[in-house]
């Protein structure tokens, strides 16, 4: 949803018509007038304050590396929820003098984008924790760079060398195979690294 702040008010002139349905507005919120004060009642609770703090950055800074964090990442929605995790780029438009003029930017919706690193670090957890304390070894490769993204303890009780010598050499696997099968092993290796 692209929008337009006037600053220093901090006061809404544009909107696309995607944001009042983002936040649970009316659509016809601009005409009823709509500043950054009514805005912040559509911003979580817990993210208020941190909000507040860009804003206020924003209106502070007279050049744009004086600008925070961006994009700008908090949940919003209609009061009470339900909450959406957005994600905002924006631009200031300067006056001559550097003053803040105009607030340009890109709402976006990333609640099923958050959803989905939220769930992909519940797996990540839960892997890690049935690797840790399995009796095999575990290890995951990223192809064609044949770095090692996560390799379990359990490599040092079994050869003596530790997780992070992997990361550091993953070429020392070779030293965990068997001598009649490190030249087979390295036949079906190579082609992965050629990414075929």
């Amino acid at each position: 949803a692209l929008y337009a702040v006037e600053l220093p008010e901090v006061r809404m002139i544009q909107a696309s018509p995607a944001l009042p349905r983002l936040l649970g507005l009316p659509p016809d919120f601009l005409e009823r007038g709509f500043d950054f004060r009514q805005y912040m009642d559509h911003v979580h609770p817990d993210d208020r304050e941190r909000v507040q703090g860009v804003m206020d950055r924003i209106l502070a800074s007279r050049s744009d590396r004086e600008l925070p964090e961006n994009p700008a990442r908090y949940r919003t929605g209609p009061p009470g929820g339900p909450w959406r995790h957005m994600e905002d780029h924006y631009r200031v438009l300067r006056a001559p003098d550097g003053a803040p003029r105009l607030l340009i930017g890109n709402s976006r919706d990333a609640t099923g984008e958050t959803a989905a690193r939220a769930a992909l670090r519940q797996s990540e957890e839960s892997f890690r924790t049935l690797a840790e304390n399995s009796p095999d070894i575990y290890f995951s490769l990223r192809v064609p760079q044949m770095r090692y993204e996560y390799i379990s303890a359990r490599v040092q009780e079994l050869h003596g060398i530790a997780p992070e010598e992997f990361y550091e050499n993953p070429g020392v696997f070779l030293t965990c195979v068997a001598p009649q099968w490190r030249e087979l092993m390295l036949q079906w290796t190579e082609p992965m690294a050629r990414g075929e």
